[in-house]
């Protein structure tokens, strides 16, 4: 995507930015200041790059663009909730949530301008969908939620100064935006510093989307789990009933309900998200009735199995055995 017809730097990778200042006949450490500056000290012009020669700042300046997006306004609550409304470099505009904790703040990201989903319940479908956000436009939402910490406009406490979770619930459909969401995801993990464990990605159940993601975990190219465990992953989630309470089903499950998997010709995952353990196939119980002596002394039941030879409770069955053979064979 371009701003003001300059290609743009938000969104890039460190090793992306190393290779676009190899290409400008700079060598490869000037990409990684470059990628600190705009994700670790938010830099919103190049004169902000004090560590980069004036004259590279410069010429940068001429054929690129940051992109960063303009604050529109700010939108609080009593709980210390504030709301923001950004607009894009083609004057679309979205909204992101910074929720601050007693231990942790948090944000929620928008994916897409508005949504062709059409939930009844929520705004965002409601002006129908205009386009996908790329990666950088997501990633500057959380880079301007910490921007108003820093200047007092958000209150957290004094030990919860950056965003350290992110949920992408905002405006639009993550999983239909795939691409640009994943990017997304890995950049907040690796340029910006947020554990991979704290990114959360909510989705309303796109099938095609979560068997990507499933196929992608399976090849080792991402991080995932399935919320209901733990691991080191983002979390992905499915909300078909529960907007908020967010998991993925199991593949069995999910063919069941969305008519899809193996049954429809999709080929089997075989990942840790459709993985289940097969039950354990036990040998019914021997039908053993008990017996009784002529005398009315009651034999207790013998199960049939021996577990562990050497237990007192293994000796005990063994002579109830030799008991209830006696009684059969009408030596008692």
């Amino acid at each position: 995507m371009t701003a003001g017809r300059k290609p743009i730097l938000s969104g890039l990778s460190t090793t992306e930015l190393e290779a676009l200042l190899r290409s400008e006949g700079e060598p490869a450490y000037r990409g990684r200041q470059v990628g600190e500056w705009v994700y670790r000290h938010h830099a919103r012009s190049f004169d902000d790059m004090s560590s980069i020669p004036a004259g590279l700042r410069a010429k940068l300046a001429g054929k690129y663009d940051i992109g960063r997006e303009n604050l529109v306004t700010v939108a609080g609550s009593g709980d210390g909730t504030a709301k923001l409304l950004l607009e894009m470099a083609d004057g679309a505009r979205i909204e992101t949530v910074a929720l601050p904790y007693a231990d942790r703040l948090s944000c929620c990201v928008s994916t897409q301008v508005g949504c062709a989903i059409g939930c009844l319940f929520c705004a965002s479908g409601q002006g129908g969908f205009v386009r996908n956000l790329q990666p950088g436009e997501i990633v500057n939402q959380v880079l301007a939620v910490e921007d108003l910490v820093h200047s007092g406009d958000i209150s957290t406490s004094p030990d919860n100064r950056r965003v350290d979770h992110v949920v992408f619930m905002g405006m639009g459909e993550p999983l239909l935006n795939y691409d640009n969401t994943l990017k997304a995801v890995r950049l907040l993990n690796s340029e910006v510093g947020i554990g991979i464990r704290h990114l959360t990605v909510s989705t309303v159940g796109i099938v095609p989307g979560i068997y990507r993601l499933a196929k992608e975990a399976g090849a080792g190219n991402i991080p995932l789990e399935d919320s209901r465990n733990t691991g080191s992953l983002p979390r992905l989630c499915e909300s078909h009933r529960t907007p908020c309470d967010l998991r993925i089903l199991p593949a069995e499950r999910r063919q069941r309900q969305c008519g899809t998997g193996e049954a429809a010709g999709e080929p089997p995952v075989r990942s840790q998200l459709s993985r289940q353990p097969h039950p354990v196939q036990r040998r019914p119980r021997p039908d053993v009735q008990a017996f009784t002596r002529s005398e009315g002394t009651r034999v207790p039941e013998y199960s049939g199995r021996v577990k562990n030879p050497g237990h007192p409770a293994t000796s005990a069955r063994r002579r109830d055995k030799r008991r209830l053979r006696a009684v059969t064979a009408g030596k008692g």
